[in-house]
């Protein structure tokens, strides 16, 4: 099959969410198809993330933003009723890049990956069309809205609108629209619910099936990247509200916030008893192999959440709140701890603190859940298993005006 992918990051490299889906979907679909891959970006990839999106056997074009005109772009924006972040990622070069490889001929597929991608994506002829929209990110936007301060508050809800509009017109386009979770499916915003997806992610690939864990009795674990609001946020709970709690319970308890670039806010957590901020580390898998808990007290947030998956795949137990145990869904959600006021947070940590051997039977049962049933496989076997009743041939559409 001849697949046109069209993302609003580089591939590589994996370190948050959509490159971590864009990368492992590349790393099972190209021994079997033939891809061709354009890629917006904030910088132009480094050479090292070049090589390693080469070396799957992916041709790739990188079209890096200019910050100022994407700013500009979302300002003229305001003035109609398109989304703030798809008027930042528009690209002109991008698009004439689009324009000369549906010169080439009709492709097998073309997948837009995110709604930023959906405009350039419909000036490709193509024979399937799939928007791999991951999350609801209008929910995401509402999400966060109730969380912010105003004026940012009034802005994102302002563009959880707009963003609505463009997700409902994306899959207006798409013969599918591809999505990570239940709960994403249920609050997506289109009356064509026979086109809705959900096509589970899987693990990253350095997880070891046989690792042990071995808890140390004392450690909350929190991992994600740390510059992310909702990481952010969670790191705060845990470490200004859960941990103190705990402490009263079990005073050598700490929490331990793992994960690249830390915000200002999460470097200030380190002042905290009992709190250490490591950033990056070498191997995420021996964070979840000697602490007791992940704990991710996420507030507001759609999809799935890896550190979720991963830490439930290294056999650690797992404490975190309703909201992010609905992306991961009922099979694995039953296996975890979950609760949403900080005193039940605290509470379920403790337990597992104080007698870990009696958390290991649950533990097993969420890391077998995983293995069975979050694959990149999964993404694999729905691009080759196409929804009944996709048109033959699409032909262009013209890209969304500036709105």
């Amino acid at each position: 099959m001849n697949l046109v992918i069209l993302s609003h990051r580089y591939a590589y490299p994996p370190d948050r969410g959509d490159r971590l889906t864009l990368f492992n979907f590349l790393r099972v679909v190209v021994p079997r198809h033939q891809v061709r891959l354009l890629s917006v970006c904030q910088r132009p990839p480094a050479p090292d993330s070049v090589a390693a999106v080469r070396a799957l056997g992916v041709e790739a074009r990188a079209f890096p933003l200019a910050r100022a005109t994407s700013l500009w772009q979302s300002g003229l924006a305001l003035a109609g009723r398109g989304s703030l972040q798809v008027a930042y990622f528009r690209s002109p070069a991008l698009l004439q890049a689009v324009r000369e490889v549906d010169s080439l001929g009709p492709a097998d597929c073309v997948i837009a990956h995110a709604v930023r991608m959906v405009a350039p994506a419909r000036a490709l002829r193509a024979r399937r069309r799939i928007f791999m929209a991951q999350d609801c990110l209008s929910l995401a936007l509402r999400r966060s809205a109730g969380w912010a301060r105003w004026p940012m508050s009034a802005v994102l809800r302002e563009e959880a609108t707009r963003m609505a509009r463009a997700e409902t017109e994306a899959a207006d386009w798409a013969d599918e629209v591809w999505l990570v979770s239940e709960a994403d499916a249920q609050h997506f915003p289109t009356p064509h619910r026979g086109k809705l997806r959900v096509v589970r992610h899987g693990i990253a690939a350095d997880s070891d099936p046989a690792a042990r864990w071995m808890p140390d009795g004392q450690t909350l674990l929190f991992v994600g990247r740390m510059d992310v609001r909702h990481n952010v946020e969670a790191a705060r709970r845990l470490c200004e509200r859960v941990l103190p709690r705990v402490r009263r319970a079990v005073p050598g308890a700490r929490a331990r916030v793992v994960g690249s670039s830390p915000a200002p806010a999460v470097r200030r957590l380190a002042r905290l008893p009992g709190v250490e901020v490591a950033g990056s580390v070498a191997r995420v898998q021996d964070a979840y192999a000697t602490a007791t808990v992940l704990v991710a007290p996420l507030t507001f947030a759609t999809g799935i959440q890896n550190k979720i998956l991963e830490a439930a795949a290294a056999g650690l137990p797992v404490v975190t709140t309703p909201l992010a145990a609905e992306g991961v869904g009922a099979a694995l959600g039953a296996h975890l701890r979950v609760a949403e006021d900080d005193d039940a947070l605290a509470a379920a940590a403790v337990a597992i603190l104080t007698d870990p051997e009696s958390a290991r039977g649950r533990a097993a049962q969420a890391r077998r859940t995983v293995h069975e049933q979050f694959s990149w496989r999964n993404m694999l076997d729905a691009l080759e298993q196409p929804l009944a009743g996709a048109p033959a041939a699409h032909a262009p559409r013209a890209p969304a005006g500036r709105g």
